[in-house]
């Protein structure tokens, strides 16, 4: 069986907010073949990374490498919406999505 990431479907989630930093947290569901029929697929759960964002630099950490995401697209993607979303409002979100495709 092989498992794939949703990675066109991302939820972003503030975690920890001070005057140095601002923690995000960033899911996408995980799918695999269902073993009762040939060319479906179920959702089997959810995976998760975590990233920080230096708020004099805007330079960004990734803390926690989310499984799967080997190429830091997932990362990146919720990264750039979260900078999208500062430039835009000045202020960090509490929750964004990010949808591609």
């Amino acid at each position: 069986m092989s498992k794939r990431l949703e990675s066109q479907c991302l939820y972003i989630q503030k975690d920890i907010e001070n005057n140095e930093y601002v923690d995000y947290l960033f899911a996408c569901d995980v799918w695999d073949k269902d073993p009762r029929f040939k060319k479906k697929f179920m959702k089997i759960g959810e995976v998760k990374g975590l990233f920080r964002i230096d708020k004099l630099t805007y330079d960004s950490t990734l803390l926690y490498p989310m499984e799967g995401d080997s190429f830091n697209h997932c990362y990146q993607n919720a990264l750039t919406k979260v900078l999208n979303v500062y430039n835009e409002k000045k202020q960090y979100s509490s929750k964004l999505a990010f949808h591609s495709g």
